[in-house]
């Protein structure tokens, strides 16, 4: 992830196409296999580029002060309190969801206990391309149900939270 917080933060016209391929993992995880195109609200806007989903600036979050991360999260990223429904990578995000649900109806969030979905229990375990699988997975969902996502994601020891939109042909 940290190529792409190096790349949002570039004011440069382009469209990155990134292509994941996450394989031999064993017993360790699971395989994987994704593509994404990425570009700027800008370069989409310019030059007029139709999207389906967008993926709203990913926030890092420091597990152990969750309440006051996410409660940050949710008061700079409002769009994340209109999300339908919350899709973590791995089973290590249920050990949040009391202060996640809670703190999220606090802030108007609809969230159901029913409705929060796993990249692992459909995939398997999450390996190093996870944040990139459970993006384009997001993406998808998005795309098909018009619903926007919260994302919760994890590199290594590093975690992290952001919004997946539906997007517009003209916006």
């Amino acid at each position: 992830m940290g190529w792409v917080d190096e790349r949002l933060k570039q004011p440069v016209l382009t469209v990155d196409l990134i292509l994941v391929i996450q394989l031999n993992g064993g017993n360790t995880y699971s395989d994987g296999l994704a593509a994404l195109l990425l570009t700027s609200d800008d370069v989409a806007q310019k030059y007029n580029l139709s999207h389906s989903a967008r993926l709203l600036r990913p926030m890092s979050l420091d597990i152990n002060k969750f309440n006051d991360e996410f409660t940050l999260f949710l008061e700079t990223q409002t769009a994340a309190c209109r999300t339908a429904r919350v899709l973590g990578d791995c089973y290590h995000w249920e050990k949040i969801a009391a202060p996640l649900m809670t703190i999220g109806n606090q802030y108007g969030a609809g969230w159901e206990p029913s409705g929060r979905m796993l990249l692992e229990k459909w995939c398997g375990i999450p390996g190093p391309a996870a944040p990139w699988l459970l993006t384009a997975l997001a993406a998808d969902l998005v795309c098909l149900g018009n619903d926007s996502l919260l994302t919760l994601f994890s590199s290594g020891e590093e975690h992290f939270i952001s919004t997946v939109t539906s997007g517009n042909q003209n916006e």
